[in-house]
């Protein structure tokens, strides 16, 4: 049912079923949106999960409407709740357990809370047999429409077809779309950390090339000139040694007072 046409389908129920139209498509769109979240047909996962989980689960399904939600929960999952649509609605205001004005969903919250755990499932069957039963001795006044709206009426299975296909190729592409700007990201990410990790390596080389002493230049604090070593050959090119001043000899004037000094000493002595 989830991949057939909603006129095939209606072939089946009907044409003569209440809102039949209506009914299947929301029947299709509830069946495909619970596939693309389970990848299957199933409400399995529904088990494991805690009622407000669950409730929120339901609710959010495409086409879903609270008594179906409700009725899924009570019966398939075994959760508390009393489902109530709008023609029990209609038999509770006639035996005057809500007033007139009474919402659906304000009515359906009434019933849970005043009926308990156990018996909703009791209450509910009693609730669809007095349904039924109204349909069969007074039936509900159903709205009345001399033509049936644009969006309700079922299209032609060529029309339809051809839709299903364009809106099946339009996703194909629009996913196609998406998985290139994914790696066309990733591609410029990956380009981006290439270019980080080549700068740190030329910051760490040149790191490295500025702690080493360059030759040719002296070091601070240390001789550019190394002392010759004995017996080894001249370089090149290399500066000669520069030669000491030889000590001045002395005046002629100191040497004579050194002289008479002398002289006067070998005097005495005799």
């Amino acid at each position: 049912m989830r991949v057939s046409l909603v006129s095939d389908i209606i072939d089946v129920i009907g044409h003569k079923h209440w809102r039949a139209h209506d009914r299947v498509s929301r029947l299709r769109e509830a069946m495909n949106g619970i596939f693309r979240r389970e990848h299957k047909v199933s409400l399995e996962r529904l088990r494991t999960l805690m009622k407000k989980d669950a409730v929120s689960y339901m609710d959010t399904l495409p086409g879903m409407v609270p008594f179906v939600a409700n009725r899924v929960l009570l019966v398939g999952v075994d959760f508390h709740s009393v489902p109530l649509e709008e023609f029990g609605l209609q038999l509770l205001v006639q035996a005057g357990v809500f007033p007139s004005g009474m919402g659906l969903s304000d009515a359906a919250n009434w019933v849970t809370r005043h009926v308990k755990a156990e018996e909703a499932r009791e209450a509910h069957g009693a609730l669809l047999a007095a349904v039924d039963h109204m349909w069969e001795t007074n039936p509900p006044k159903l709205p009345k429409t001399s033509s049936k709206p644009s969006e309700l009426a079922p299209p032609k299975p060529v029309e339809e077809a051809r839709a299903s296909a364009k809106a099946l190729v339009e996703a194909q592409l629009a996913a196609e779309r998406v998985a290139l700007m994914a790696e066309r990201a990733a591609r410029r990410e990956e380009m981006r950390r290439e270019k980080l990790a080549l700068k740190a390596k030329e910051a760490r080389d040149s790191a490295k090339v500025g702690s080493k002493p360059v030759v040719g230049k002296p070091v601070a604090g240390k001789s550019a000139v190394k002392p010759p070593v004995k017996g080894a050959a001249p370089v090149k090119g290399a500066a000669k040694p520069v030669a000491k001043p030889a000590p001045k000899a002395p005046a002629k004037s100191v040497l004579k007072v050194v002289a008479k000094a002398g002289s006067k000493a070998v005097a005495k002595k005799k």
